[in-house]
């Protein structure tokens, strides 16, 4: 298979893949807010999306550009119905993931606060 400039993709896909010694320092911090219990796989990418010059003058009136192609970083989460069913139910429910990170951020405010007033 060739790209439009004739190079066979083939050359390409080692740079596709990051070097394993690098995957560790690649995964994101641990959110501990989520519960245990919530089961997806998920991955993130950089989608490739085609700007065309329409695009541009809807979007950007002022800003003149040839059509390219930029990168969007996307999350994916797959899941099978079992595991939705559950997600969503008891301590994986959305609804208490999000109640966990509004009481982190409010500790954290509070903490400030706190912090604030010990130090005048």
């Amino acid at each position: 298979m060739k790209n439009q400039a004739g190079t066979s993709v083939k050359a390409f896909i080692p740079k596709l893949q990051v070097d394993l010694k690098y995957e560790d320092e690649m995964r994101p911090q641990e959110n501990n807010e989520t519960s245990n219990a919530f089961r997806t796989v998920n991955f993130v990418v950089d989608l490739p999306l085609r700007i065309t010059q329409e695009d541009m003058k809807r979007w950007a009136p002022d800003v003149s550009v040839y059509p390219a192609i930029i990168y969007v970083t996307a999350e994916f989460q797959i899941v099978d119905l079992a595991s939705h069913e559950s997600n969503e139910s008891g301590e994986a429910k959305h609804e208490k993931y999000k109640d966990r990170r509004i009481a982190k951020v409010h500790e954290r405010l509070l903490k400030g606060i706190m912090t604030w007033r010990t130090n005048k």
